[in-house]
């Protein structure tokens, strides 16, 4: 499950990250949707990130509910939203100008 996988991470709680541009440190993808995220909460499994839903000029900084994400299958209830494990963290903008790539 993805919300195991970031407990495991120690990521900074919501509302913790301040003023200060944050890392995104985690990528789920589903498909060509992508979420970063930034801070989670394990309790709540509620995240706050970025969500780029297959639209650059759509994509949006909002909370990210982790189990909705583990409820979206496949046919044969196979899993198909995964945590990216190749990923490097990076700053938004960063995220951002890679989007018009």
């Amino acid at each position: 499950m993805i919300s195991d996988k970031l407990n495991k991470l120690n990521l900074p709680k919501l509302s913790k990250t301040g003023d200060k541009e944050p890392l995104y440190l985690v990528r789920i993808t589903f498909g060509s949707f992508e979420w970063f995220i930034s801070e989670y909460n394990h309790d709540e499994k509620m995240a706050y990130g970025f969500a780029n839903l297959n639209d650059p000029d759509m994509a949006e900084l909002g909370y990210i509910d982790i189990e909705e994400l583990e409820n979206v299958k496949a046919t044969h209830n196979i899993f198909i939203v995964e945590i990216d494990r190749s990923y490097i963290p990076i700053k938004l903008d960063q995220i951002r100008a890679n989007l018009y790539r």
